[in-house]
């Protein structure tokens, strides 16, 4: 007989939903920081999925079919190290050797810069200003740029930590266990909705694996165009600034723009090729991406209105910072290919 009136089972229901509270929170709260590489594995899954597939119906195990599709990667990714780590070290190299005529360059041209201005429109930039603003603001830095260092060190080994473990075993584990998790899903829906489920389901993962493998190849051809006609041009760190360009090109009017300008302002600063070349290197290689390579790799994706875009790089910016942004459209794009999807299956069953 309990005299405070709770139930006999008041404190063994307490702890259960403890718990539960716990477990959420905590899956909550993991979501939250580890959200992007948890997103970029269920993508990676999705990229190689059909590739497993094809492997199984050659009677493979889906766990050694995983396991090859992983090594073949590994491999590749391997080899690419070894082939081109050279070429960038003495990219990084030859940068750091030239850092210091750089700064002179670029400090040469500011001021040419700012003679023409005042020369064509005295009175209207406060260059003093913003010169002491400038320089207050990079004496701040360097005076707590030592303090901060283990800090960031700490914080960038820590992100590449989590990207490096946490989407190759989200992807792993999705290929695995995806197909069970869609059998225990579709074992709640009533045998009337039986094949309408199963086809949007089949739907969705044909288009969203197609859009993704489309965005890459289209990202992976524009980085070796992009890098091959630099090199052609005689522009120095073609290689980082090709691949750069190539991954850049996955956010739609931003990330074109920012590698032509960034292309052209190397041009300037290290002399080695004319600015105007290289400024029609970046256009001629987006006509290229936007008549031949895009409509070949991705021709079939949703096409999304330009606003729609703008809206969502601004959201995955702000969310995720470049890898937000990166994400965020194909994310967008699986989301309205869903919807398009299930309105017309739905449709045709007259169900709505």
């Amino acid at each position: 007989m309990y005299s405070s009136g709770l139930p006999s089972n008041f404190w063994i229901k307490l702890i259960f939903y403890s718990l539960i509270f716990l477990i959420i929170s905590f899956v909550v709260y993991a979501l939250n920081i580890l959200v992007i590489p948890i997103t970029i594995g269920f993508l990676l899954a999705f990229l190689l999925g059909p590739l497993v597939g094809r492997l199984e119906s050659y009677e493979i195990s889906r766990s050694a079919s995983i396991s090859l599709v992983f090594g073949i990667i590994f491999s590749v990714l391997g080899a690419l190290v070894v082939i081109f780590s050279p070429l960038a070290i003495e990219e990084i190299q030859d940068f750091k050797a030239n850092q210091e005529k750089y700064k002179e360059i670029v400090v040469k041209k500011y001021g040419e810069l700012k003679l023409r201005a005042e020369a064509s429109f005295p009175n209207l930039m406060p260059w003093s200003k913003l010169e002491d603003y400038l320089a207050e603001q990079s004496m701040e830095s360097s005076a707590g740029h030592f303090a901060e260092v283990a800090k960031v060190v700490a914080a960038s080994a820590e992100t590449a930590l989590s990207f490096i473990i946490i989407i190759p075993l989200v992807a792993i584990f999705s290929l695995k266990d995806g197909h069970l998790f869609k059998k225990w899903l579709i074992g709640f829906v009533p045998n009337r909705y039986f094949e309408l489920t199963n086809e949007i389901i089949h739907n969705i993962n044909y288009q969203t694996g197609a859009f993704i493998r489309g965005q890459i190849l289209d990202s992976i051809i524009n980085s070796v165009v992009v890098s091959a006609l630099l090199f052609i041009v005689g522009l120095p760190y073609y290689i980082f600034i090709g691949v750069f360009a190539g991954i850049a090109n996955a956010i739609p009017f931003v990330g074109p723009i920012t590698a032509g300008i960034i292309g052209v302002l190397i041009s300037i600063i290290t002399g080695a090729s004319t600015p105007w070349i290289v400024a029609l290197v970046f256009l001629g290689a987006h006509l290229l991406d936007v008549m031949v390579i895009y409509p070949k790799t991705v021709g079939h994706s949703l096409k999304l209105h330009e606003l729609v875009v703008i809206l969502g790089i601004i959201l995955g910016g702000h969310l995720g910072g470049i890898v937000g942004m990166l994400i965020i459209i194909p994310i967008i794009g699986i989301l309205f290919s869903t919807t398009a999807i299930m309105f017309r299956l739905l449709k045709g069953y007259n169900i709505i």
